[in-house]
């Protein structure tokens, strides 16, 4: 058993990550490893998860890129990002749920629909992410860096 937050962010298993919080689970296949890094691709696009222990999956290897709802982040219309994972979606429902709104976007290929839970108050570039989105909008959906862990 680790600490709290390392749970939360490194999971070790589908069970662990779905228990504490809401978990996208993404398909994914193995690229490569690098240290405590794999690098993936989730539909279509390459990311880098952290592994959440000392295993190491293979090259080809069929696992789970565990992203936080919380580490979505949305921006209108289809903008292909300059660097990153990125997928388009379409908003199929939105709910104001105290300090954040949460967004439930339908991706091509993906199982169930993408969370993104959008605070409402940041003290960043990203404070109005979610304003003027609303269910049937076309979004462009990129991950915080850093966000994501492989799971088996």
């Amino acid at each position: 058993m680790g600490a709290p937050l390392e749970l939360y962010l490194r999971p070790a298993s589908r069970f662990v990550a779905e228990f504490l919080g809401e978990a996208n689970l993404l398909p994914a296949t193995a690229l490569g490893v690098s240290g405590s890094t794999v690098t993936a691709r989730a539909l279509g696009r390459e990311l880098q998860l952290r592994l959440p222990d000392e295993r190491r999956p293979d090259v080809g290897q069929e696992g789970l890129a565990l992203v936080r709802s919380e580490h979505v982040l949305l921006s209108p219309g289809e903008a292909v990002p300059s660097a990153g994972w990125y997928a388009f979606g379409t908003v199929r429902s939105r709910a104001f749920l105290g300090a954040y709104e949460r967004f439930w976007l339908e991706i091509p290929g993906a199982p169930t629909p993408l969370l993104a839970d959008v605070p409402l108050l940041v003290a960043d570039e990203r404070a109005d992410a979610g304003a003027g989105i609303q269910p049937g909008d076309t979004v462009t959906a990129t991950l915080r860096p850093g966000a994501g862990s492989w799971l088996w």
